[in-house]
């Protein structure tokens, strides 16, 4: 599937959480157009990469994790039966994989060469995430 382009019309729902109805739409119609994944008894699932901003409230993430599982399809494992969300969703931030948890670029260390295992990193081991 192409990525898809989607005016953000958030709403509102209850006193602080927000869907977008419209992107749940697009998805929906994208899906049932290009979607490769559709019979009960495949197990493989379409799959959608999302990419947002390091400042994205986390509430406007969950609304578009919620739309990307609006559309539905039939899956079934040995003899039970369900209707599952039609994708699996990734998510990726944007920044540089060079930047670690601080989000600054590691110094050159000996040689010049920079240190990739900033503290706080996932990749740093002990005391990392």
């Amino acid at each position: 599937m192409a990525g898809i382009e989607v005016d953000r019309k958030p709403v509102t729902v209850g006193t602080s959480q927000v869907s977008y109805p419209d992107l749940a739409r697009q998805v929906a119609e994208e899906w049932k157009r290009n979607g490769s994944h559709r019979s009960a008894t495949d197990a493989t699932f379409d799959r959608t990469v999302s990419h947002c901003g390091n400042a994205t409230p986390f509430g406007d993430l969950i609304a578009v994790i919620d739309a990307i599982h609006a559309p539905k399809r039939v899956f079934r494992v040995g003899g039970a039966t369900a209707t599952v969300p039609a994708f699996g969703v990734t998510f990726a931030v944007n920044r540089s994989w060079r930047m670690g948890a601080t989000g600054k670029e590691p110094e050159p260390g000996p040689g010049g060469r920079r240190n990739r295992r900033v503290p706080g990193d996932y990749r740093s081991g002990p005391g990392g995430i």
